[in-house]
C-alpha cells in the first residue's frame, strides 16, 4: 500500500486477516478500556473482523505520528472518525488524526490516518503473483 498527500501527515496499514489465538487477551492488554468493552459486546463470530479493523486503525495512527508501537497504543482509541489519545505523547501532532477504513482485497483489512484533507482514495492492484 502507498499513501501520498500534498499537505499534512498520513499513515496507512494493511493486514491479512488470519486466526489469532487469545484475541480476547490481546484486546484486554493493548486496546483502550472503551475499545475492549466494545469488543466484548461484539458477537463472537464477528470479533476477529472487529479486532483487525481496530488494529489497522491503530497502526495507521502510530505510523502517521512516527511514534510506532512505543506510543502506548492502549491509550489510542480509534473507534470514532478521529483518534483520541490519552495521555498525549510528546511530539504528537497538534492536528486531529482523522481515520477512515479503506477498501482492501478479500481477506485483508486496511485503514488510513491523516491530518489533511483527503480528496481521492483509489484501490489499485498490481499484477497477480504466481
Amino acid at each position: 500500500m502507498m499513501a501520498v498527500v500534498s499537505a499534512g501527515l498520513v499513515g496507512i496499514d494493511l493486514e491479512c486477516m488470519r486466526e489469532i489465538g487469545r484475541v480476547d487477551d490481546i484486546t484486554a492488554s493493548t486496546f483502550a478500556p472503551a475499545e475492549h468493552a466494545e469488543f466484548g459486546a461484539v458477537p463472537a463470530p464477528d470479533r476477529l473482523a472487529w479486532f483487525y479493523r481496530a488494529w489497522t486503525r491503530k497502526e495507521a495512527v502510530v505510523k502517521l505520528t512516527g511514534h510506532g508501537l512505543r506510543a502506548g497504543i492502549r491509550g489510542v482509541d480509534v473507534r470514532g472518525p478521529a483518534a483520541v489519545v490519552t495521555p498525549l505523547p510528546e511530539g504528537w501532532p497538534a492536528d486531529p488524526l482523522q481515520l477512515r477504513n479503506l477498501a482492501a482485497p478479500s481477506g485483508y483489512v486496511a485503514a488510513l490516518a491523516h491530518t489533511g484533507q483527503v480528496s481521492t482514495v483509489r484501490l489499485c492492484q498490481g499484477p497477480a503473483r504466481g
